[in-house]
Parts: C-alpha cells; structure tokens; sequence
C-alpha cells in the first residue's frame, strides 16, 4: 500500500490547526496586553485581551491633581486606538483648544482623541500624588502596587 505523501502532509496540517484552535479557545484571548518597564523590559502585569475590548488608565493629573482618564480600545493588528480623555481639570485653560469636547452633566470634560498607537509610555508617579489606575473588565488594577514611582512604563499588546 503506497501513502501519498501530499496527504500524510496534509493530515498533519489538519491536526496543527486542530491543536491550535483548541489552544486558543482554552485559554480564550487573542492578545497579551502587556505592562512593562521602558527601560529593562521587566513585565510587571499581562493581561489576556480580545479586539474590541476596551480599558482605561486613570490618574490625578500633575499639574492640578485632578481626576484624568484616558480611554482605549483594542484594533486590528495588535493596535490600540486612543479614543478620549476625561478629566475635571481646566489644563490651565488648555481644553479650549481641543476641537472635539464636551462638558459632561458631572462637570467633567471628554475630548475625543481617536489616534491609533503601537504603545502607551508614561512615567509611573506616586500612589499619593498620581494613584494611576488601570481599569479593564470592570476591575481596577492599582499600578503603583507593583511599579515604583519614576519608572518609564510601556503598555502595549503581544500577539497570542
């Protein structure tokens, strides 16, 4: 009995596939989101994240202490769209040159940003003067529980 090496080739492919998508709906995420030292690469939380999901990075702002959000949402291509920020403070008057914004019924403001980026850098401030937040699936994740204060961080997603 002669075997076809095509379709030896072939059942192997159908079983990669097969234990590939197992794989992935066993552990049911099709991106890393990644919080990460700037500098040495360190990984301080990983995430599993779907496109489509969406999460925000919360903070008192520097420069009045007030209540800042930054909102995303996980594109195509590993990718993240920066969709808005909310805040209460007046940027030093800044906020009037935005030309998307609004003033919420709270007295906070929301600018529409909408930039898509490959990452999030910023630097990690004290949990007394900044507090920043992550909040992604209705939980709140507190950074400075894990990243010291003046550390570059990097949020960005990894393929799965």
């Amino acid at each position: 009995m002669k075997i076809n090496l095509f379709k030896i080739l072939f059942i192997f492919w159908l079983i990669f596939i097969s234990f590939l998508g197992i794989f992935k709906i066993a552990y049911g995420c099709e991106y890393i989101l990644k919080i990460t030292n700037l500098k040495n690469g360190d990984t301080f939380y990983s995430i599993p994240v779907f496109k489509g999901e969406s999460f925000s990075l919360q903070f008192l702002h520097s420069y009045d202490r007030a209540f800042y959000r930054d909102n995303f949402k996980i594109i195509n291509n590993g990718k993240l769209l920066y969709k808005s920020s909310e805040f209460d403070s007046n940027l030093n008057g800044q906020g009037f040159f935005f030309n998307n914004f609004k003033i919420e019924k709270d007295g906070t403001w929301e600018v529409e940003i909408n930039k898509i980026k490959e990452s999030i850098i910023f630097i990690m401030g004290s949990k007394k003067d900044a507090n920043h937040c992550l909040i992604i699936n209705n939980k709140v994740i507190e950074l400075s529980k894990r990243i010291p204060q003046g550390t570059f961080v990097r949020i960005s997603l990894e393929t799965h």
